[in-house]
């Protein structure tokens, strides 16, 4: 039961990053591929206008699926619209391939979501879901490792033996 279920979950991302990847080979999607910064691999994405009725279909129903689902739904955009520029590019340069990589993949930026939560109501609740923050950063730090378990070797018979830290120390 657990293999079927996971292919029929990349069955559905499958189609998903197929009709995305159709919606972006045509004009209206190819005004999304040009907004693309020069040597960035972020595709900006306005929210409120993906979500718009006048928005294509295939938009408004990745932008009803990112509030709940962003670890879903955004790298199939990215996906989508890589292969989309791939294909273009083998169009334009004579079928030189252009790889996507986990490197050389266009990842989307999502820009005016909404609603806008204060940083102090952030609570678990949001955990694995997309929300927009508004704060303040008023101190900023290194950040320090936070060492859990460590391995050590004896130098005079070479036995190795773990320890592991409660406290971090």
């Amino acid at each position: 039961p657990g293999e079927y279920e996971a292919d029929e979950t990349c069955a559905g991302r499958s189609v998903i990053v197929q009709t995305l990847c159709n919606f972006f080979l045509t004009d209206a999607g190819r005004t999304y591929l040009s907004s693309v910064p020069e040597r960035s691999f972020a595709l900006p994405l306005d929210y409120e206008s993906i979500r718009r009725p006048t928005a294509p279909s295939a938009l408004q129903g990745i932008a009803a699926v990112i509030p709940a689902t962003p670890e879903e739904a955004l790298p199939c955009i990215g996906l989508a619209a890589s292969r989309a520029a791939e294909q273009i590019c083998e169009q334009i340069a004579d079928g030189e391939p252009l790889p996507v990589t986990q490197d050389h993949r266009l990842w989307p930026r999502i820009y005016n979501f909404r609603p806008l939560v204060p940083l102090r109501s952030l609570k678990g609740n949001s955990v694995g879901r997309f929300v927009a923050v508004r704060g303040t950063v008023v101190r900023v730090s290194n950040i320090r490792q936070q060492v859990t378990a460590m391995q050590f070797e004896c130098a005079k018979c070479g036995e190795c033996f773990s320890r592991t830290f409660l406290d971090y120390k």
